[in-house]
């Protein structure tokens, strides 16, 4: 094997671990939007929850 060909063994086996890792990253960040999403949801139906509450308390007081 001459070194013109080890390099581009090389780069080809560094290319397609970049882009492994490229995919990697675009899926976990996916995930973690979702997620966000989902909690920001849920959160803001326990805040209106948390302040009818009050809303209703005080107008017992």
């Amino acid at each position: 094997m001459t070194f013109k060909q080890r390099f581009q063994t090389r780069l080809l086996i560094a290319r397609s671990f970049l882009t492994d890792t490229r995919g990697e990253l675009d899926e976990k960040a996916l995930l973690i939007t979702f997620f966000v999403l989902i909690a920001m949801v849920g959160l803001t139906a326990l805040g209106s929850a948390v302040s009818t509450q009050f809303g209703n308390l005080a107008g017992l007081v």
